[in-house]
């Protein structure tokens, strides 16, 4: 199983995502300019 990423804020989730913060509440991310992930919200 892969490690589980804690993810608490908005700049943790676009550091992720490789993209800048402009704000720490309201981020949009083209995830098109991405690189591939998976995500999994649990069961």
């Amino acid at each position: 199983m892969d490690e589980i990423k804690r993810i608490d804020y908005v700049s943790d989730y676009n550091d992720f995502c490789g993209v800048e913060t402009l704000n720490p509440l309201v981020s949009v991310v083209d995830l098109s300019k991405c690189q591939p992930m998976r995500h999994n919200f649990g069961t």
